[in-house]
């Protein structure tokens, strides 16, 4: 038990570390913000509390989450934005004996825009240039006794018109099980390895720490919980809470509060588990993308 509290600590002390030299060195800039949407079907849908929930959907934001694995798994979504602007990936994990691997493919599409230049403020020659950005994760994972490691390392891209840019990124994390039904969770991601450099001024991307706690409710077992409290280099202490109710063993809704986002704090979703087969879908009401959601499917071998 004082092990437990002292990792549950010593998480919380490093976010607060991570604060105060955040705020003594003011604040910076920073590069490839579509990261911040780049989470799964499952974590959109609960308001990013999934620090400490142990499957694949929790990936991106704690690699350790899938060291408990036992099957593999694969995952895929869509993300639908404002006019053309969509983001795609596939992430799978594959256990063995000695350890458990994890990779992620991801794109984003940031649509096309008009040319215009300083002799042409109309783009009157009607020349369109395209924008995107691509992901691929892998992470390392395995459970020790009674608690999961993870360690995982991206590789992201980015293109805006004929300026390409690219950035190497670390992420680790550790979750520990309480009693029988509550998980604690850490995590450190974007830890930059190499800084981006699109025009001329190197950036990185911006640093975050989370640390949460999962399970399900006392007397009403069907209901479990996550929520996590967190702290990213541009973005102020902010927590996040989800729920998931399971009708039964085959429906489940969800939903979810992130206090990081001002365009939509709240969100919601389902999830249809046949056996091997999973159906998600997340929906969220934003006020300048509008309308999004995400789709995604996957399947257990």
């Amino acid at each position: 038990m004082v092990v437990r509290f002292t990792f549950f600590l010593l998480s919380l002390l490093m976010i607060h570390v991570h604060n105060f030299y955040a705020a003594d060195q003011g604040v910076g800039s920073y590069t490839m913000d579509f990261l911040k949407l780049t989470n799964s079907v499952h974590a959109d849908s609960m308001g990013n509390a999934m620090t400490s929930i142990q499957n694949l959907s929790g990936m991106n934001l704690n690699p350790a989450s899938i060291a408990g694995s036992s099957k593999i798994e694969i995952k895929a979504q869509y993300q639908n934005y404002l006019d053309s602007i969509s983001h795609k990936n596939v992430m799978a994990v594959f256990p063995t004996k000695f350890l458990n691997f994890g990779f992620e493919l991801g794109q984003i599409d940031l649509g096309s825009q008009l040319r215009t230049t300083f002799l042409d403020k109309s783009g009157s020659l009607g020349e369109y240039f395209s924008n995107d950005s691509n992901q691929f994760r892998l992470v390392l994972a395995k459970k020790i006794a009674n608690i999961n490691w993870g360690l995982g390392a991206s590789y992201v891209t980015q293109r805006l018109d004929s300026y390409k840019s690219y950035v190497f990124l670390m992420q680790m994390g550790m979750q520990m099980t309480v009693f029988k039904t509550c998980q604690l969770g850490f995590s450190a991601n974007n830890l930059t390895l190499q800084k981006s450099q699109l025009i001329q001024e190197a950036e990185s991307v911006a640093q975050e720490y989370r640390v949460g706690i999962s399970g399900r409710m006392p007397y009403l077992t069907d209901l479990s919980y996550g929520f996590d409290l967190a702290q990213a280099e541009d973005t102020p202490f902010y927590p996040c809470l989800g729920l998931e109710y399971s009708f039964n063993e085959y429906l489940k809704i969800r939903g979810g509060y992130s206090g990081q986002s001002q365009q939509a704090s709240f969100s919601g979703g389902i999830a249809v588990d046949l056996m091997s087969t999973m159906v998600e879908f997340s929906y969220k009401n934003t006020r300048d993308f509008g309308q999004t959601f995400r789709v995604g499917v996957g399947y257990r071998f």
